[in-house]
């Protein structure tokens, strides 16, 4: 990506097949096992059997505010959507519990980046992906609000994905039923989320935290100079 031009494409290429809203059978596919679990909702491995393939099934919990979570992340996949992004299947109803049915991802999160045996160079590029993954997003005028180790995978061949979207929100639309969100608990997340004054300013802070958790994992010897390699990319 060398030109602003690139980066223009990058922050409103959209992935070629058309995101439609579909209602998915229960009688379609077959849970494998768990993979997730967090506050607000579980990930299960399942087998698709028309599309013949594997996928990721996010599942809501069925109370409070994990049903406006659902209904956030559901138009979030309808609205915005990117090849840095997991693809939208369509809608699963599960007994009481609101599902999202999703790509499945092979990879590892960012948060084993101990395990991963990156390069200095490589974990530059990493990062490189993850900003201009936010560059797409704020170019797009929303504000994630949840960026932390644990939302970015890493593919075989380092591609960045970003993961969960329950808190994205737009920008300038802060309707109460946009904000509800108030449990920002990850010491990745800005201090003035949890007031519900913000900008998208507060995904630069989760960025650089995340810049500080790979530069600090890696060999004391090096940190000094790629610290001040990374300061001003962003």
């Amino acid at each position: 990506m060398n030109s602003k031009n690139d980066q223009k494409k990058f922050c409103i290429e959209e992935i070629n097949e058309k995101v439609q809203d579909v209602d998915i059978k229960e009688d379609e596919f077959i849970e494998l096992r768990c993979i997730g679990r967090g506050s607000s909702s579980e990930v299960y491995l399942i087998y698709h059997f028309i599309k013949e393939r594997i996928c990721a099934l996010k599942i809501f919990f069925n109370s409070g505010n994990f049903k406006k979570l659902f209904e956030r992340e559901h138009n979030n996949f309808l609205n915005l959507h990117h090849q840095c992004f997991p693809k939208y299947f369509g809608t699963v109803q599960l007994k009481s519990n609101k599902c999202l049915l999703i790509q499945y991802i092979q990879g590892n999160l960012l948060e084993k980046i101990n395990e991963m045996n990156f390069t200095i160079k490589e974990l530059i590029k990493i990062l490189f992906k993850i900003m201009l993954i936010f560059d797409l997003i704020h170019y797009n005028k929303y504000i994630y609000r949840d960026l932390k180790p644990n939302n970015l995978i890493i593919d075989e061949d380092n591609n960045v994905f970003l993961i969960d979207f329950d808190r994205m929100i737009k920008l300038n639309s802060f309707e109460e039923n946009e904000k509800f969100t108030n449990d920002f608990a990850s010491k990745f997340s800005a201090p003035e989320l949890s007031s519900g004054s913000f900008s998208n300013k507060v995904d630069i802070y989760s960025l650089g935290m995340i810049i500080h958790f790979i530069i600090s994992n890696q060999n004391m010897s090096e940190k000094s100079k790629y610290y001040a390699k990374l300061h001003n990319l962003y």
